[in-house]
């Protein structure tokens, strides 16, 4: 677990090694804001350890590495989970959500498990609160703000903090975002999601879909694109 703290904001970092994939929690009390759960023991137990009742979830898109602990949270914990209204529907579908080409994708990794073992296709029940290009939700004085940035996938999502902090997904990672898996699009991604980020202004901090946190301004192939 990696724990980051910025102006008044603790974020709480864990890694699915397999896929390098991330999952974030921000909890005060027994209530939490979780970005993409995971199903590894280190994110369950820390969610189940620090008393954490009520969870509002965010999810960065529709992709199985990013969405396979939701099943077991929502067992869990009291959730409401949000999404883009294209991830919603795409996590109830194996060859959308990538579920069914994860043992595939595996063999590509570097951490590919040395047991073996496979990861069998799975799928998720519907968002509770959807929208289309954009929406905003409180929480602990906080303003979350859910922006529609396609390309990576149909239902990808960035989400920024109090205009500051953002949780990109695979949408912006240190490496160009990858726009060749089912449903992926590079017009898209060129067309809506680059012009945005053109746009965007008072960015200090991002925590990507894959990798370490860093600040914005040193992802520098983005600089490159615009």
């Amino acid at each position: 677990m990696l724990t980051v703290e910025k102006n008044g904001i603790v974020v709480h970092q864990f890694v699915w090694d397999c896929f390098d994939s991330n999952a974030y929690v921000i909890n005060e009390g027994d209530k939490a804001v979780i970005v993409d759960p995971n199903d590894t023991d280190e994110f369950q137990n820390f969610v189940t350890g620090s008393g954490v009742k009520e969870a509002v979830v965010l999810l960065t898109h529709e992709h199985f590495d990013h969405i396979n602990g939701l099943n077991k949270l929502r067992e869990s914990l009291d959730c409401t989970v949000y999404a883009q209204s294209a991830c919603s529907e795409n996590i109830g579908d194996i060859n959308k959500n990538l579920s069914k080409l994860a043992n595939i994708i595996i063999q590509f990794s570097e951490n590919a498990p040395e047991d073996g073992r496979l990861i069998p296709p799975f799928v998720c029940e519907p968002a509770d609160v959807t929208f289309d290009e954009k929406m905003e939700l409180q929480w602990k004085g906080h303003t979350f703000s859910l922006i529609h940035t396609p390309g990576h996938s149909p239902g990808s999502m960035c989400i920024i903090v109090d205009g500051w902090l953002m949780f990109s997904g695979d949408t912006l990672l240190s490496i160009p975002s990858i726009t060749r898996f089912p449903g992926g699009s590079t017009k898209d991604y060129k067309e809506i999601t680059i012009p945005w980020f053109e746009n965007l202004e008072g960015i200090k901090y991002d925590f990507p879909g894959h990798g370490n946190s860093g600040h914005f301004i040193e992802m520098m192939w983005l600089n490159e694109l615009l």
